[in-house]
């Protein structure tokens, strides 16, 4: 997985099926200052899957879409959403995304997470210019 450019945060995440909620964490039960996966477990997780690491962000109280916390995500980050294997149906995914100004900040959706050997759905870059 490549490496996010800038510190971003996600703010609010929901994943949706045509009637099935899959995952909808909008990062409140957590502790600010402790790391996501580690704390959040299942479907949580990071690159190398080793929760607890420097891929596994912080929760972070400095910015918040809705409520208080968010997952700050900075460098050496790489925390991954395993959404199971949805082969069929419509699905929705949605989040929200600050951005500092003059930051650069990336994410991708894999079809197949297998660390190394991954396989790419898309990647999606914002360039300091938009």
């Amino acid at each position: 997985m490549k490496k996010i450019y800038s510190t971003i945060l996600i703010l609010f995440l929901v994943v949706l099926g045509l009637n099935a909620q899959i995952v909808d964490d909008g990062f409140e039960t957590y502790t600010a200052g402790e790391r996501l996966a580690i704390q959040a477990g299942d479907p949580w997780t990071t690159w190398s899957n080793a929760p607890g690491g420097n891929e596994d962000p912080y929760i972070s109280d400095a910015q918040a879409f809705e409520g208080s916390n968010s997952v700050k995500i900075g460098t050496s980050n790489d925390c991954v959403l395993l959404l199971g294997d949805k082969t069929t149906s419509r699905y929705k995914l949605s989040f929200e995304i600050y951005i500092p100004a003059g930051k650069l900040a990336y994410y991708n959706i894999l079809q197949d997470f297998a660390g190394g050997n991954s396989i790419w759905g898309t990647q999606i870059y914002f360039d300091v210019n938009g």
